[in-house]
C-alpha cells in the first residue's frame, strides 16, 4: 500500500548534487506519495496529519536554525506519522544538540547514515545504521560513452580555507587539456571562477559530459568526487572538509588527495594519476562495488520499513 512520505532537507535544481539525491530518492520511493519539503520550512500539524512517514535527510538534524525536526519530533503523536533519518551526514554534533537527537533517534523507525563517522557523531545509537551515500541507489550511467578528449575535468569551488586559492589551482594545468565541469550552479562564485578561465567552455546547466570526455578529474567537493568515482574517472581531490578525506580514504585513495594549499604539486600529481590510471581506476572500480551493493541493501531496508505497518516508536522521556 501507497504511503504518504514527505523528505525534509535542502533541495535545489541548480546544485547537480542537491539534485541527483532528489532524483535518485524519487526513483527509490516511487511507488509512495512523496512530499519534499525544506528545512526552512515549517511543519504545520494539519500537514503531519497526512503524512505516514516523514524522513530526516542528510544534515537536517543541526538545522537549530530552522528547527523542523523539533516540530516533527513535538507533532508526531497527534498526526500518527513515523519518522525516519536517510543518508544522513555529519562532521559533529554541537553539545547542546546531542541530547535532544538522542531522544528523536528514541523514536525515529530507523536512521541510515553514510559512513562510520556520522555513526560515532551521534554516539553510536542503536537506530543507526551505515550504509552509503544516496546517490549510489542510481549512479550516473557511463553511457553514452565519449572519447578521452582531455587530460583534465575540472571542478573547483571558491572555499574560504587557510592556503587555498583556486586561481593558483587552475594556474597549474598549464600544460594540461582540461575541461570546465560546474557542480552548484546556483553559486555564480563558481561558475565565475571556471569562465575566467576556461570561458565560453562552461555550461549553464550540470551536465556529465566533460567528465566523460576526460581521463582524470580535479574536484574540490565530495559529490564531484563520487560522480567521477561513478563513472570510473581516476580523480585527484582537495582535502578541503572531512566528507571528502573520509571518501578518498575509504576508497583507498590517499595518495590522490591533495591539501589546500598543495597546488604547487598539481602537474606531478597530475602525472602520476595518469601513469598509474589502471591502478587508480582498479582501486575505483572496487570501491564503486562496493557501495552499489551496499546501496541495494539500503533501498531494500527502505522500501521494508515504509511499507510496514509498524506503530509509531513510543518516546522515554521529552524532548529538551
Amino acid at each position: 500500500m501507497a504511503a504518504k512520505v514527505a523528505v525534509v532537507g535542502r533541495f535545489d535544481p541548480r546544485s547537480a548534487s542537491l539534485d541527483r539525491v532528489r532524483f535518485c530518492l524519487t526513483r527509490m520511493l516511487q511507488e509512495h506519495e512523496l512530499l519534499f519539503l525544506s528545512t526552512a520550512a515549517g511543519m504545520p500539524t494539519a500537514v503531519m496529519k497526512t503524512l505516514d512517514w516523514v524522513l530526516l535527510w542528510r544534515d537536517s538534524l543541526l538545522c537549530e536554525a530552522m528547527p523542523i525536526w523539533r516540530q516533527v519530533y513535538k507533532r508526531r503523536e497527534r498526526s500518527g506519522a513515523r519518522i525516519g533519518g536517510l543518508g544522513i551526514a555529519l562532521h559533529e554534533v554541537p553539545p547542546e544538540l546531542k541530547r535532544p537527537i538522542a531522544k528523536l533517534l528514541d523514536v525515529s523507525g530507523f536512521c541510515f547514515v553514510r559512513d562510520a563517522a556520522t555513526r560515532a557523531a551521534l554516539n553510536d545509537h542503536e537506530r543507526i545504521e551505515v550504509f552509503t551515500d544516496l546517490t549510489w541507489c542510481s549512479p550516473l550511467p557511463d553511457s553514452p560513452a565519449y572519447r578521452e578528449t582531455a587530460d583534465v575535468a575540472v571542478h573547483l569551488r571558491p572555499h574560504l580555507l587557510p592556503g587555498y586559492d583556486p586561481r593558483k589551482w587552475l594556474g597549474q594545468l598549464e600544460g594540461f587539456s582540461a575541461l570546465p565541469f560546474p557542480m552548484d550552479l546556483f553559486d555564480r562564485r563558481e561558475r565565475d571562477l571556471l569562465v575566467g578561465h576556461f570561458s565560453e567552455d562552461v555550461s549553464e546547466d550540470f551536465t556529465p559530459v566533460p567528465l566523460k570526455r576526460s581521463r582524470m578529474a580535479l574536484v574540490s567537493s565530495y559529490h564531484a568526487a563520487v560522480f567521477a568515482m561513478q563513472l570510473g574517472k581516476p580523480l585527484l581531490a582537495i582535502d578541503h572538509d572531512p566528507y571528502v578525506n573520509r571518501l578518498m580514504c575509504d576508497a583507498r585513495l590517499e595518495d590522490c588527495l591533495l591539501a589546500p594549499a598543495d597546488h604547487d604539486l598539481l602537474p606531478q600529481k597530475i602525472r602520476y594519476v595518469l601513469s598509474e590510471r589502471a591502478g587508480v581506476r582498479q582501486r575505483i572500480g572496487d570501491y564503486a562495488e562496493r557501495q552499489r551493493k551496499q546501496a541495494a541493501r539500503l533501498v531494500a531496508a527502505v522500501r521494508e520499513h515504509l511499507n510496514s505497518n509498524a506503530p509509531q516508536v513510543k518516546p522515554n522521556r521529552k524532548l529538551d
